[in-house]
């Protein structure tokens, strides 16, 4: 469940950035570029960061690393890989990126708020 929600991570943020994300073929289908293209584009790194985008591309795409997009995606894995290192790495990383997203969003939402009781005081 969560190599195509990473997938769609990548697409959503490098579509806000005004990447293309799709092909087009002779006929006029328009197909989403998958993983792994979309990852090598070298907006993605700009958007991700540096170790960001390697952990992505090292745990989801490469053939060196755990290729996790590939193998799920074509069901080359049994459902005995939720016990490998890189499958229980992969849940914790992705359970990093939704916590970090929602603390990273109070701490703004937070600050804000102290700036106005701050601007209160000084009116006062």
């Amino acid at each position: 469940l969560l190599v195509p929600q990473i997938e769609n991570m990548v697409r959503f943020h490098l579509k806000q950035k005004g990447v293309q994300t799709t092909t087009l073929d002779q006929h006029g289908i328009e197909d989403e570029i998958g993983l792994t293209a979309l990852i090598d584009k070298p907006e993605a790194k700009e958007i991700f960061g540096e170790n960001l985008h390697f952990t992505i591309k090292a745990l989801f795409c490469d053939h060196a690393g755990a290729n996790l997009r590939n193998n799920v995606s074509h069901g080359l894995v049994n459902d005995s890989i939720r016990l490998y290192p890189h499958a229980i790495y992969a849940w914790w990383f992705a359970l990093k990126l939704v916590f970090n997203t929602f603390w990273n969003a109070a701490a703004s939402r937070g600050a804000s708020e102290d700036e106005e009781q701050a601007a209160d005081q000084m009116k006062a």
